[in-house]
């Protein structure tokens, strides 16, 4: 999942348009081409994309894959020649978890099967390697894969038919999603959310049963009165308010949900914690692989009278 705060306050993104251009590009370059309905079962989904992978004559790989920059390398692509009609490789790290891995490989697959997708390549001494020439094209580029693999994984229409279904009573939703990583579920939801939707995703590392401090990875607003736009909100005075219900599950260490009422405003709230992840990090002061070990807490939530407002209207 991209952590979507990097892009708030760029006007050089238009998230709604790009999600929107993403569901065009997944009809024209898959679904059409290989027959896929919209609503082929996940499972399914996921066997076709592996022939798929294999008849472009790509192998998959799961090394033990380092770490670069302090950066986590889930999954990375190398064509051979640079041309992707030669096929190449499709690597995947094999400490994720099997619903990482999963999503490590669509992403993959979506740079492959997208010929508008720009691949520039080149060895930088190792087999491990992506690399665009231009900053600016990479993250663009990144995040349009990114929201082409949740339209594939996850298609936005089926998802808001089914919050809907269920009045958006999220805790009863993701027992549909048992194959789908949590924070990618929440976090696409907020963003194609008809009325103005919170997210935020913190991760508590840990050592055995002694804690350190939250760190809250990514976090945002997505409004859409007057016009769709995506913003900031505090969400770190939000985890220190008793009263909110994210404070209660960090303190509780346990999911809770219902709604709050923070500054006379009342607001619904889902906040799912999760224990005993972990994750591998390298950093200048202790070189080469170190497990952290981590819990994390995904929230997601909004106004009630913006939610009230919309299941009155439609």
């Amino acid at each position: 999942m991209q952590l979507i705060k990097e892009y708030i306050n760029n006007s050089g993104y238009n998230i709604g348009e790009m999600i929107q251009y993403s569901q065009t590009l997944i009809d024209k370059f898959i679904r059409e081409p290989l027959k896929i309905s919209i609503n082929i079962p996940r499972k399914a989904l996921f066997e076709k994309i592996i022939q798929d992978i294999k008849s472009l004559g790509f192998i998959l790989d799961f090394p033990d894959m380092p770490d670069f920059d302090n950066n986590f390398i889930k999954a990375i692509q190398r064509i051979d020649g640079g041309d992707r009609r030669n096929g190449g490789i499709i690597k995947v790290n094999k400490k994720l978890d099997c619903l990482a891995k999963a999503e490590g490989i669509l992403h993959e697959y979506i740079h492959l099967k997208l010929p508008i997708i720009p691949i520039l390549t080149t060895d930088k001494e190792s087999n491990y390697y992506w690399i665009d020439s231009k900053p600016y094209n990479l993250t663009i580029t990144e995040l349009l894969v990114e929201f082409c693999f949740l339209n594939l994984w996850l298609p936005k229409d089926n998802l808001l038919n089914e919050l809907k279904s269920k009045e958006y009573n999220i805790d009863e939703f993701i027992k549909s999603y048992k194959g789908v990583k949590l924070s990618t579920l929440l976090q696409w939801i907020a963003l194609i959310c008809p009325f103005t939707c919170h997210f935020a995703w913190v991760v508590i590392p840990k050592d055995g049963n002694n804690y350190f401090l939250p760190d809250i990875c990514d976090k945002f607003r997505y409004t859409h009165n007057p016009i769709n736009k995506l913003e900031d909100f505090q969400f770190d005075v939000i985890l220190r308010n008793p009263n909110s219900i994210a404070a209660r599950a960090l303190a509780a260490r346990e999911s809770r949900s219902g709604i709050s009422t923070l500054n006379n405003t009342s607001y619904r709230c889902y906040a799912y914690y999760e224990r005993d992840k972990s994750r591998s990090r390298s950093n200048a002061f202790f070189p080469g692989i170190n497990s952290e070990n981590y819990d994390q807490l995904i929230v997601i939530g909004w106004n009630e009278d913006d939610y009230l407002n919309f299941m009155q209207n439609t």
